[in-house]
């Protein structure tokens, strides 16, 4: 029996890296999810990949469920999508996890207005989007029911360290988990990427948070 049984999670850009690990690690704890990701790299460009469909199969590969959501966080109407694909699938949401991200690896003077309003867009906006959408679900269930926010380290994709647009949309996202109501429970999730080296971990899996602090479905 694992800790997540019974329970449904979104995870928002879990097609690859630190969200591709909590995808997979809350399935094997026995939780159903809907794996978000709208197929870009981590600069925001398209790609010809399915991370989405990926990740479900290596779900489905562990003995577990789920099923993949393509649209973006970054649009109010396409979050209450998202959230309903959760709905729709497995009949309820208990987690949401605001993971999605993308990184903008230029200096200040290099940035301009559409590099600052992307990162604000899917880091802050579409974190709030995705909790107002699952909020009233999980308050009329009244059962235990989690918004996690990723706090990704502020560290560019070449390894130095990222201009402070994405650590303004960060301690925007962490500054929002004081304040969501009675809807759900928050919590801050903080994690790094493979890139900020030095310590000799393996920056690919998340820290701050545990199956057993999100608890089983009740």
């Amino acid at each position: 029996m694992g800790m997540l049984d019974g329970r449904v999670s979104v995870i928002t850009g879990s097609g690859r890296g630190i969200g591709r690990e909590f995808a997979l690690s809350m399935a094997r704890e026995g939780a159903k999810v809907v794996v978000n990701d709208v197929g870009v790299a981590l600069d925001g460009r398209g790609t010809d990949e399915d991370p989405a469909a990926n990740t479900c199969k290596e779900i489905e590969a562990l003995g577990g469920e789920a099923v993949p959501s393509y649209d973006s966080v970054t649009e109010f109407d396409a979050a209450e999508r998202i959230i309903g694909t959760a709905v729709d699938a497995f009949g309820k949401i208990d987690i949401l996890v605001n993971n999605a991200g993308i990184v903008r690896d230029r200096t200040l003077v290099k940035m301009d207005e559409s590099d600052f309003d992307s990162v604000i867009a899917v880091h802050l906006k579409g974190s709030f989007n995705c909790a107002r959408h699952a909020a009233p679900i999980m308050k009329d269930r009244k059962t235990n029911r989690q918004v996690v926010h990723v706090l990704h380290a502020a560290v560019s994709v070449t390894g130095g360290v990222q201009p402070g647009t994405l650590a303004a949309a960060l301690a925007g996202r962490a500054a929002s988990a004081r304040g969501r109501g009675k809807g759900a429970r928050s919590r801050v999730a903080r994690a790094t990427t493979p890139r900020a080296a030095g310590s000799g971990r393996d920056h690919r899996k998340p820290d701050g948070i545990s199956g057993g602090q999100l608890g089983p479905a009740r």
